[in-house]
């Protein structure tokens, strides 16, 4: 009967946009339960910074890899969760800033990206390093879980040296670049200013 009502009360938190009421035994009205989000944004504090497209658009995001501007052409990827590994070191991706529609990303974490298969090939990845300039995501998730993860994707960034921001509208910025085919823009902190700039200019193979 007990795990009937905790049920009960589960479903019933959980129209209501909380379960923290729950973890207290359901005490408190629900107007007093912080939400998910809620709770997140206390607990994790990160830096902000600013995507800026080349036709001055700018959108306010939040810092999850390394704090650092980059400049870059913008592209999506409209993967579902936990192949990000590979799409972030994929070569075709040098000199890009990548946007990821799945509305949440990381909650898969990272696996260890120096394991080799039978063959003697990384496999997890598509390359020794991330080859993107930047990666935007619309929520990211702090906390993983994943039987074979072995760090969070934003200690990943952070390890390669690679921004990352998230908050950003990216089902909106990716309508922008499908109608437009080419947008160039960069990710800016303060006190960081980077001129915007086109990678295709350059010899990426050479990079890569």
């Amino acid at each position: 009967m007990t795990k009937v009502l905790l049920a009960s009360s589960v479903v019933r938190c959980l129209r209501q946009g909380s379960v923290a009421g729950v973890a207290a035994g359901g005490v408190g009205h629900p107007a007093t339960w912080p939400s998910f989000q809620t709770v997140k944004h206390l607990s994790v504090k990160a830096q902000t910074a600013h995507l800026i497209l080349e036709d001055g658009t700018r959108m306010k995001g939040f810092s999850f890899g390394h704090d650092t501007s980059v400049a870059g052409e913008l592209v999506f990827n409209t993967g579902l969760v936990g192949w990000y590994p590979e799409a972030l070191t994929g070569p075709s991706y040098r000199g890009q800033i990548l946007t990821l529609t799945y509305p949440i990303v990381g909650n898969c974490g990272v696996p260890n990206t120096h394991e080799v298969d039978e063959l003697g090939l990384r496999k997890y990845v598509e390359s020794e390093r991330i080859q993107v300039s930047g990666l935007l995501v619309q929520d990211y998730s702090h906390e993983y879980s994943h039987w074979n993860s072995v760090k969070s994707l934003g200690e990943w960034l952070q390890e390669e040296k690679v921004p990352a921001l998230f908050g950003i509208d990216t089902r909106m910025l990716t309508k922008v670049i499908r109608d437009k085919g080419t947008v160039l823009g960069k990710i800016e902190f303060d006190g960081q200013p980077v001129e915007i700039i086109d990678p295709n200019q350059k010899n990426l193979v050479a990079e890569v």
